[in-house]
């Protein structure tokens, strides 16, 4: 049973293009790095670990490492969506870098962010830590609320079904003790 002729041509289009993807990595904006591994991700064919996959995801952690802590919640998720589209899991530096990041913003986000946040650390399952927990509870705590910054930007019930939804499954896979917490403070405010 040898390799189908489909499975030799993607092999040999992804070495062909993982390299040219690499070189690209380090002048692109993190959005645009974002976006160029996205789409490697949904190529059909592209193998679950190579030698030219791995050290594409060295250079793009490299890249993007660098530039985390500048970097808006939305970048960020967007760098951890590309992970989960690639089917990889984020090297532990990497993945605290980022926390770390996102940290520095949690008491800014909105709803909407928080979610985006939330979901994004789950799908690439990092484990950001109960510091980290406890502080995008309380912030998401203060969304539900409608208290979170300025105007409300609050998970306003309703409105935005699908947000609350969504953070308690992101939250339950990021800690489910964090998320029993989460679960019990909706009981309270949805009544």
């Amino acid at each position: 049973a040898g390799s189908a002729p489909g499975d030799a041509a993607a092999s040999r289009w992804v070495s062909d293009v993982v390299p040219c993807v690499e070189q690209l990595l380090p002048g692109l904006p993190l959005p645009a790095c974002a976006t160029l591994l996205s789409a490697l991700g949904s190529c059909q064919g592209l193998p679950s670990s190579s030698r030219q996959l791995d050290q594409l995801l060295d250079t793009f952690q490299v890249v993007t490492m660098a530039r985390l802590a500048g970097a808006p919640p939305s970048h960020v998720c967007g760098l951890l969506r590309a992970l989960t589209d690639l089917g990889v899991r984020p090297e532990a530096e990497w993945a605290q870098a980022a926390v770390g990041a996102l940290a520095r913003h949690l008491d800014a986000m909105r709803g909407g962010e928080l979610v985006a946040c939330a979901v994004a650390l789950a799908d690439a399952r990092v484990k950001p830590g109960r510091p980290f927990m406890l502080a995008l509870l309380r912030a998401a705590r203060q969304a539900v609320q409608g208290t979170a910054g300025p105007g409300g930007g609050g998970l306003v019930p309703g409105a935005v079904a699908g947000d609350v939804s969504e953070l308690t499954s992101a939250l339950m896979r990021l800690d489910p003790a964090v998320g029993r917490r989460w679960l019990a403070k909706l009981v309270v405010v949805y009544g």
